[in-house]
């Protein structure tokens, strides 16, 4: 399996690499986490705003050697490639296994930026700027501690309006997502498409779901579709299916793809 990949990005010209729910970061460790499980229990019933806030805080604790395996050993066999990254995780992760800031996309936000709850003002803010936010992390480090109580915790506020995350979340569905802090990234990522067109193109595209199919499942299959030079590695434990219009460009590999990468990354060291 690993010949298969290795040989496919060695092939490719451009490699165009989507990265999907699998990749994103697990916080089912977190609830049942002594010191979180019992202010989680009481966010769930009153509190439910505050839990973003908690998985920051723990994702910047527990940062696994899993994760950094994984994106570093897909880093290592595109890293010498004209490669572009468009990931769907909220944690950024690539940014800190290599990959460069000026070939990846997150169109779905992230962790570093805060945006109004009802988006009235279209307006941004990184999050570390922010003397609520830092306000805000500083209580809850200390409700972690036993030295705060959960209802003394205030919300962050910019300009008289509550402030969440930039973030495009499943059971965010009515929130007003500001767009604007990816946008420019995108259009570097739109151009970089639009020369790809007469290349050799790898489409790899790992665990790719159906929470957001129109940000890269949807588009991935049309660039296959229309590039007659492109090859397309679809990567998925579950939703590893091909349409009928690309299955003869294209193979589909039913693994977890995270588990998949590493499994390369095994054969490799067999190997040698």
């Amino acid at each position: 399996m690993y010949a298969q990949l290795a040989s496919a990005v060695e092939s490719a010209e451009m490699v165009l690499i989507g990265i999907g729910e699998e990749w994103k970061y697990s916080f089912d460790t977190m609830w049942k986490d002594s010191l979180y499980a019992g202010i989680l229990e009481k966010a769930i019933d009153e509190y439910k705003w505050m839990i973003p806030y908690l998985e920051y805080i723990y994702m910047h604790d527990h940062i696994t050697d899993y994760d950094k395996s994984a994106y570093g050993e897909l880093y290592n066999l595109v890293r010498n490639k004209n490669y572009f990254v468009i990931s769907t995780c909220l944690d950024r992760k690539a940014y800190e296994y290599g990959f460069s800031m000026e070939k990846c996309v997150f169109p779905c936000g992230s962790y570093e930026y805060l945006q109004s709850i009802n988006n009235n003002k279209n307006e941004i803010v990184k999050a570390v700027e922010s003397d609520t936010f830092n306000i805000l992390i500083s209580d809850l480090h200390m409700l972690l501690n036993g030295k705060k109580k959960i209802c003394d915790i205030n919300k962050p506020i910019l300009n008289g309006e509550e402030m969440i995350f930039n973030q495009k979340r499943v059971e965010w569905f009515d929130v007003n997502y500001n767009e604007t802090a990816y946008q420019d990234q995108w259009q570097i990522y739109m151009n970089w498409i639009a020369k790809s067109l007469n290349h050799e193109m790898l489409i790899l595209e790992l665990g790719v779901g159906f929470d957001f199919p129109s940000v890269i499942r949807w588009p991935f299959e049309k660039i296959a579709l229309i590039n007659k030079k492109a090859y397309m590695i679809r990567v998925h434990e579950k939703m590893y299916q091909l349409t009928a219009d690309i299955k003869d460009k294209a193979i589909s590999v039913p693994i977890n793809s995270v588990s998949y990468i590493m499994q390369e990354k095994h054969e490799d060291e067999v190997k040698e």
